[in-house]
């Protein structure tokens, strides 16, 4: 992608992850070694009514409803390690170290087949029932529910990233310019011409905001306090939500706002931050996790003693145990029984 999409990447990575520095392996005979595993984008995601991460042996795990995931108390069987992770409605994806993607969960087949002919993906963006991906090409694909033409990529850019929302997709691309389609009901996908040079943007329910290099947040969409951006100073990290926003500010605390106001959440020091639909989560930078909101599924209850991967964790074992009873259909997981975490059972079927 040449020397100035290379400068651009890392610009892009550094402020909008500034504050933390194939899909499928069953090979009993792996070596085990040791190598240092990083985050490549965020490890921790919300969705309707359940929450994922990624721990800091690389091992994907969920609590909520359970049609979003499996239920597994030691993670996800199989998988081997993932180094990003993000949640739609009732599906899931991760991407491992290789840049391969994996998705499950509840919904069509179309929202959870990873198509052919990704690449190495270097950021993903799940959307309620779609999903989306940029690679290293800067070569970005959408799959799943296109209802109101929110998987239709334009042909036009390169692209650095890309957020999908409940029915429209924005992304940035290597020239910092923002683009949205999809829905437009609400003006959720008109962007404004004056946001400077874009680094970050992301699209919730019926809003979209965005962040430039200089760490100011504009947004737009449905007339109501979720687009309002409230006095902010300096931001290093941002996500919109159905209808709650987050930030993560230039010293790492943490402020949301929605239709009721504004409001401090009382956390230093964070690394990440993440909207679900009526439930957030966030990362600080002793990998400890923190959810509030709705916990009527406990969407919010966070494992105990669980420490989320960051940008300076060590893998210290590469290579998966023997499982039996998986098999691949396309892209995605058919699991029937198997053996995991000593001698712990399981049945259960990625649906």
């Amino acid at each position: 992608m040449g020397l100035r999409g290379s400068l651009k990447r890392l610009a892009f990575c550094l402020v909008a992850f500034s504050l933390f520095s194939s899909c499928l392996s069953i090979n009993s005979e792996s070596a085990l070694a040791t190598e240092e595993l990083r985050a490549t984008g965020p490890t921790i995601a919300s969705g309707l009514q359940h929450s994922c991460a990624i721990d800091t042996q690389g091992t994907v795990k969920c609590w909520g409803y359970s049609l979003a995931r499996p239920v597994i108390p030691a993670g996800l069987p199989g998988l081997g390690p993932r180094t990003q992770i993000t949640a739609g409605a009732e599906h899931t994806c991760a991407v491992s170290p290789q840049g391969d993607v994996a998705c499950w969960g509840y919904g069509s087949e179309l929202t959870r087949m990873v198509p052919s002919g990704l690449g190495k993906v270097v950021q993903i963006d799940a959307g309620d029932h779609n999903t989306c991906a940029v690679n290293t090409d800067n070569q970005l694909y959408c799959w799943g529910r296109n209802t109101y033409g929110e998987t239709n990529v334009p042909s036009n850019a390169g692209w650095l990233a890309v957020s999908a929302g409940h029915y429209h997709t924005c992304a940035v691309s290597q020239l910092g310019q923002a683009s949205c389609w999809g829905r437009n009901r609400d003006g959720q996908t008109e962007v404004p011409s004056d946001l400077g040079n874009v680094v970050q943007i992301s699209a919730g329910e019926r809003h979209t905001c965005a962040l430039n290099d200089q760490g100011l947040v504009s947004c737009w969409g449905v007339k109501s306090g979720r687009s309002s951006v409230p006095g902010l100073g300096k931001v290093s990290q941002l996500i919109a939500g159905e209808s709650e926003t987050c930030v993560i500010l230039e010293l790492g605390g943490v402020t949301c706002w929605d239709d009721n106001g504004t409001r401090g959440l009382g956390i230093e020091r964070a690394l990440q931050v993440t909207v679900g639909t009526s439930h957030s989560c966030a990362v600080n930078d002793q990998s400890e996790v923190t959810c509030w909101g709705s916990n009527v599924v406990g969407q919010s209850t966070v494992p105990n003693g669980f420490k989320a991967l960051t940008s300076y964790d060590t893998l210290k074992t590469v290579g998966t145990p023997e499982v039996s009873g998986f098999s691949a259909i396309g892209s995605e997981l058919s699991v029937d029984a198997g053996v995991w975490d000593e001698g712990v059972t399981f049945a259960y079927k990625w649906l």
